[in-house]
C-alpha cells in the first residue's frame, strides 16, 4: 500500500509573511512546496516599492462606465489596450493583435488627473483576470507609449526603463508563476501582486542580464526604439526559437536569484 504522507502544517506566522494583506492561505501540498515558499519570502513584498513612492499602480477606463468614451476601429484616437491583446512579452499577442476600441486625446486628458497620465510614456502592464489551470497565471509585458487600456489591465509606472524591464521579466518568470498559483483561481487582483516577493535589485550583472533578456523579448516592434537604446540592444527577438531560448535562460537567471535549484525546478 501507498503511504499516506502526513499534512503539511501551516503556522500562523507564515500565512502572515506570505500573505499579509489578504491573509490567503497558500495551497501548500508538500513539505517541499513550504520549503521552496520560504526561499522566495527571504525578499521583500513589491508593497515596499509603493510605499516608499518608487511605484504607482493604477487602473485602466471602466470598459462598462466608460464606454461612452470608446470609439470602434482605428481611426483616429489613442488605441486601448484590454487583458486579451496582452500575452507574456508582447502587447500585439496573435490571437488579438489589434484593439477593438480608440480614445480620443482629449477624452483622456479629461478623464485623468495629469499626475495620472500614462501614455506618452513605457509602462508595464498585467491581466488581472487569470486561471491557475491556464499554461501561465501571470502574465504581463512592457507597454510602449502611445496605448491606453480598459479596466482588465492593471497600470504599473516605475522611474527608470530598466526597473520596468527588470520588473516584468522577474514577474513573468517560471518561479514567481509558481508562487501566484499557490493563491489564484481566477483573478490577480490587487493584493496579490502587491504580496509578491521580488529582489531588490538595480544595478550588477544579474541585474543587467534580467533587463537585457526582457528588453529582446518586448522590444520587437518600432514603437520599442527608445527603449532599446536605453537598454543596449539593437533589435528584439522576432524567431520562436530564440524567443523560446531567452525565456528559458531568463527562468534560470531568475531561480538563482532566490536560491532555487535545480532539484526546486524540477519539482
Amino acid at each position: 500500500k501507498k503511504a499516506i504522507e502526513a499534512p503539511t502544517v501551516l503556522e500562523v506566522e507564515f500565512i502572515r509573511r506570505s500573505s499579509p494583506t489578504s491573509w490567503n492561505v497558500l495551497e501548500i501540498k508538500s513539505e517541499k512546496d513550504k520549503e521552496i515558499i520560504e526561499k522566495l519570502l527571504k525578499h521583500p513584498s513589491i508593497q515596499e516599492l509603493v510605499d516608499k513612492g518608487e511605484m504607482k499602480m493604477q487602473s485602466g477606463f471602466h470598459m462598462t462606465n466608460d464606454s461612452h468614451l470608446f470609439r470602434e476601429g482605428r481611426l483616429g484616437g489613442v488605441p486601448l489596450l484590454e487583458g486579451k491583446n496582452i500575452e507574456q512579452f508582447t502587447h500585439q499577442w496573435k490571437e488579438a493583435p489589434t484593439p477593438r476600441y480608440t480614445v480620443d486625446e482629449k477624452d483622456i486628458s479629461s478623464n485623468l488627473k495629469p499626475e495620472n497620465i500614462y501614455h506618452k510614456s513605457y509602462w508595464m502592464a498585467y491581466r488581472l483576470i487569470a486561471s491557475s489551470t491556464n499554461y501561465r497565471t501571470f502574465i504581463s509585458t512592457i507597454i510602449p507609449p502611445g496605448y491606453v487600456c480598459g479596466n482588465s489591465l492593471a497600470i504599473i509606472k516605475l522611474s527608470t526603463l530598466k526597473e520596468l524591464c527588470y520588473l516584468s521579466g522577474v514577474m513573468n518568470s517560471f518561479i514567481i508563476d509558481y508562487f501566484i498559483r499557490q493563491k489564484v483561481s481566477a483573478n490577480i487582483n490587487m493584493f496579490y501582486f502587491l504580496e509578491t516577493p521580488v529582489p531588490r535589485l538595480s544595478s550588477g550583472p544579474q541585474f543587467d542580464f534580467i533587463v537585457k533578456k526582457t528588453a529582446q523579448l518586448v522590444a520587437t516592434t518600432p514603437e520599442f526604439d527608445r527603449l532599446r537604446k536605453e537598454i543596449g540592444i539593437s533589435a528584439g527577438l522576432k524567431d520562436e526559437n530564440d524567443r523560446l531560448q531567452a525565456r528559458a535562460q531568463l527562468d534560470v537567471a531568475v531561480a538563482k536569484l532566490y536560491g532555487i535549484t535545480k532539484e526546486d525546478l524540477a519539482y
